[in-house]
């Protein structure tokens, strides 16, 4: 997924820019001032050594010290959320990304953080709630894959159907590609791969074995390097391996 760069993206450019979004024109006298005056700040040089070092917990309280000055800094808010993602503080980040988005409830990197925050959690109705928003104010087609994805391990299987084949029929996806994390790795794969590998998987919870069997070679076909349907194909063969030796044990 797309998270984690932009994520240390944000970390890394606030070090630089904590004070300086209100300040004036840096090219100016009164900028240079300001900037001096912001460079000089304790805490911001607390905060630029701790992400220098990789010291997140520091960091994140270098932040609160600096929102008590400047609370509605977006640079500094959206730092203390990322951060709180940064260090496993799921709580926590859920709570700030919550208190932020009453705020600014069309911060698409905030809804971007707190549906990762809450799927990773095991919120996955809440988790649905930010991936709807994030693909009604961006139309990505990514984050219509999440939501049909999270309604499927929700058990909302008409809902996942419907957005699935929806998709798939969308001609304008056909050369889209979007990354999936597997087990001891990941990769970008076409994104009617990952629909067709995704409703195999809604298949097979329909008991639809034979139909899922074709989902998932039809994600092959499209791409061979996919380890996801390939597994998947593997466990039916070794389920139907199982009882077969079950019924020889008899």
């Amino acid at each position: 997924m797309r998270k984690n760069s932009f994520i240390l993206l944000l970390v890394f450019l606030t070090s630089f820019a904590l004070l300086s979004a209100q300040s004036p024109d840096p090219n100016t006298p009164e900028g240079m001032n300001a900037l001096r005056k912001a460079q000089s700040d304790p805490n911001a040089l607390v905060y630029s050594k701790a992400t220098e070092l990789h010291d997140w917990r520091t960091a994140i309280v270098a932040l609160h010290h600096l929102l008590l000055k400047n609370p509605e800094n977006v640079f500094l808010q959206d730092s203390l959320a990322a951060l709180y993602y940064r260090t496993g503080e799921n709580e926590a980040c859920q709570r700030w990304c919550a208190e932020i988005l009453a705020k600014r409830p069309k911060d698409l990197f905030l809804h971007q953080l707190a549906g990762q925050v809450a799927e990773e959690s095991g919120n996955l109705t809440l988790a649905v709630t930010h991936f709807e928003q994030l693909y009604a104010a961006t139309r990505d087609p990514f984050f219509r894959y999440q939501v049909s994805s999270l309604q499927f391990q929700l058990g909302r299987y008409g809902e996942a159907g419907s957005n699935i084949e929806s998709m798939l029929s969308d001609p304008q996806l056909a050369e889209s590609a979007i990354h999936l994390d597997w087990e001891n790795g990941g990769g970008d794969v076409p994104i009617h791969a990952a629909l067709l590998n995704l409703r195999g998987n809604l298949e097979l919870a329909l008991n639809k074995e034979n139909l899922a069997r074709k989902s998932f070679r039809a994600a092959l076909k499209l791409a061979p390097k996919f380890k996801l349907p390939r597994q998947n194909l593997n466990a039916i063969q070794a389920k139907h391996q199982q009882e077969r030796e079950a019924m020889n044990d008899r």
